[in-house]
């Protein structure tokens, strides 16, 4: 198919009216009647004749269209799939839990770092003691 496009020097998925154009062109310079009947252009003719016949050829040119669009809409398809995968991650209510998910997270985290305050008087009564040991140390020592 590629081939025929490229013997009548047109680019693949050509229109119809583009086919013709080229035709008339291509058959006009390599008509073996203009140029001495010489083998090459013979040739060329019959192989101009042959890919014009096979392009103009509507269910050739309606294949490929549909197989064009086929393959756009199995592309389009799967892109389709991946989105509706992110829309089920990434709905309204699952955002929300997320973000008060954090909060909580975070307001746990900020309990737990506040400084706690010591109602243990033992420890305190401890400390005095030990204190009140050091000092009379000292004056014992002086």
């Amino acid at each position: 198919m590629k081939e025929y496009f490229k013997i009548l020097g047109l680019q693949e998925g050509a229109s119809k009216e583009e086919i013709q154009k080229a035709y008339k062109k291509l058959s006009k310079e390599l008509d073996p009647k203009n140029n001495d009947n010489q083998d090459f252009f013979i040739e060329e003719s019959e192989k101009l004749d042959e890919a014009y016949g096979r392009l103009m050829n509507s269910s050739i040119l309606s294949t490929t269209t549909i197989l064009d669009k086929e393959e756009k809409n199995s592309i389009n398809a799967n892109r389709n799939t991946v989105s509706s995968e992110k829309k089920k991650y990434l709905n309204r209510n699952n955002f929300i839990a997320l973000l008060i998910l954090i909060v909580l997270a975070q307001f746990i985290y900020l309990l737990g770092l506040q400084p706690k305050k010591r109602t243990d008087q033992p420890l305190k009564k401890v400390k005095r003691k030990k204190l009140q040991r050091k000092k009379l140390q000292r004056k014992k020592l002086k």
